[in-house]
């Protein structure tokens, strides 16, 4: 998380790298803190929800589901 960053992990979301952030996602979930897991949420808002949505990408679904999963 502190190592790739913000600005890394959403350019591999919105391009070939779903599938991994979306694995990125589910580890955060498991055994990130509530700490962490609330910021990296919000390098997810809804702009960038409602692009993936409009796109193509391989793994968008899931990817989606991971991020949803964050705050439940």
């Amino acid at each position: 998380m502190v190592t790739v960053g913000k600005d890394v992990t959403t350019s591999m979301a919105r391009g070939e790298g779903a599938f991994v952030i979306a694995e990125f996602l589910q580890r955060i979930k498991e055994e990130g803190s509530t700490e962490e897991m609330r910021v990296v949420k919000s390098w997810f808002d809804e702009a960038f929800i409602d692009s993936i949505r409009a796109s193509e990408a391989k793994g968008k679904n899931v990817l989606l589901e991971k991020i949803d999963a964050l705050t439940s």
